[in-house]
């Protein structure tokens, strides 16, 4: 098991608190647990979990939502030699 640090970028960091900010409860509760998910999920093993992204050296893994019917795609990549995933984007999508 590899054990990562993951870091959002500040541009999908700030993205993210922008609507969090300006959702109402159940839009902010579905927001954090997002977060809480790829911070905790993409901590271990995250070289071996989701699939090759569109970019040189990208990951792309879907977040389970279980109370909505949007998608979420977390887009990162890992660094195995620091042991550093960036998460690069958050893509929402409406089934």
């Amino acid at each position: 098991m590899m054990r990562y640090t993951v870091v959002w970028d500040p541009d999908v960091q700030n993205a993210l608190l922008n609507a969090w900010v300006a959702g109402e409860s159940m839009m902010r509760w579905t927001l954090t647990a997002i977060a809480d998910w790829i911070d905790s999920h993409l901590a271990e093993d995250a070289d071996l979990k989701g699939q090759p992204g569109g970019e040189p050296s990208s990951r792309t893994i879907d977040v389970p939502l279980s109370i909505t019917s949007a998608r979420v795609e977390a887009t990162y990549r890992v660094f195995p030699d620091d042991r550093l995933v960036r998460l690069t984007r958050l893509v929402f999508r409406i089934k």
